[in-house]
């Protein structure tokens, strides 16, 4: 009743970080094809994108695109919270991750894709499959992260070699009567 006014002023400082990580493993038979390793026409390659939550805020908005997806892959499989192995059609080259049965990818989430990709002789006559995925979203600082894997590929190839033997003259000459043996590896 005395009339003394009191104004509070409370300053919050915004401590939330955005992060999303995107990495990508290559493998066949189960196996991780390491650098200087290489794959052949026929080999199929499983390739895995692991889109991972490392900040401190929710995202509404992510996007995962990927160069194999469109022309060369048109289905993938999605594993997110309870969705395992989830059939997701990436026909048009990206896939919106946050669409009907999960709108929120919080803190710590982990989101995995998964397709196979079977070696072709283009690959060979190319010497290497170069594979980018990207994670985009606008709530992200700088919208993108993106990730390579690139599998060499081999080219064999076939040498061969004859040699004779059981020549009995000069030189290493053939002679009337001699039995040769050709051996070819």
């Amino acid at each position: 009743t005395g009339g003394d006014v009191y104004i509070l002023t409370a300053y919050f400082t915004d401590t939330r970080t955005p992060g999303l990580t995107i990495t990508k493993t290559a493998s066949v038979n189960g196996d991780v094809i390491n650098s200087d390793e290489t794959v052949d026409v026929g080999d199929v390659i499983t390739y895995t994108l692991t889109v991972t939550n490392t900040g401190s805020t929710t995202f509404t908005d992510i996007t995962v695109s990927d160069n194999m997806w469109g022309d060369k892959i048109t289905t993938a499989t999605v594993t997110f919270k309870d969705l395992v192995n989830y059939p997701i059609d990436v026909s048009n080259g990206q896939w919106t991750m946050l669409t009907g049965y999960y709108t929120e990818f919080e803190p710590g989430d982990t989101w995995r894709c998964t397709y196979t990709y079977t070696v072709t002789q283009d690959d060979v006559d190319a010497g290497t499959i170069k594979n980018v995925a990207a994670v985009t979203s606008p709530e992200l600082p700088g919208g993108k992260e993106d990730t390579e894997e690139t599998v060499n590929v081999g080219n064999p190839k076939l040498s061969i070699e004859k040699t004779v033997s059981g020549m009995s003259g000069d030189n290493d000459t053939a002679v009337v009567g001699d039995e040769l043996t050709y051996t070819i590896t």
